[in-house]
């Protein structure tokens, strides 16, 4: 299902309003350490305002945080952070 096809559904608590996909700026701590990221949420912003992760979002979110932990352990071990 493509962003287009996802702002046509309607919420399915309040069967009301309609859901649109939504990015914003991320953080994560792990073992101390946080990483920034951009994530993608699904929000119904008109209406109820229920925030949720699709599976393909949700997929994407954990490789987000996985990639940037990599990244920052790479750049501390290589001396640049």
């Amino acid at each position: 299902m493509n962003n287009t096809e996802m702002q046509k559904e309607t919420c399915t608590r309040c069967r009301k309003g309609m859901v649109s996909p939504v990015t914003v700026d991320a953080e994560h701590t792990h073992d101390g350490e946080t990483v920034s990221f951009n994530e993608t949420f699904m929000r119904c912003c008109n209406n109820c305002g229920r925030e949720y992760f699709t599976e393909e979002q949700s997929d994407a979110r954990q490789m987000a945080i996985t990639n940037a932990i990599r990244a920052k352990a790479r750049a501390a071990y290589d001396g640049r952070d």
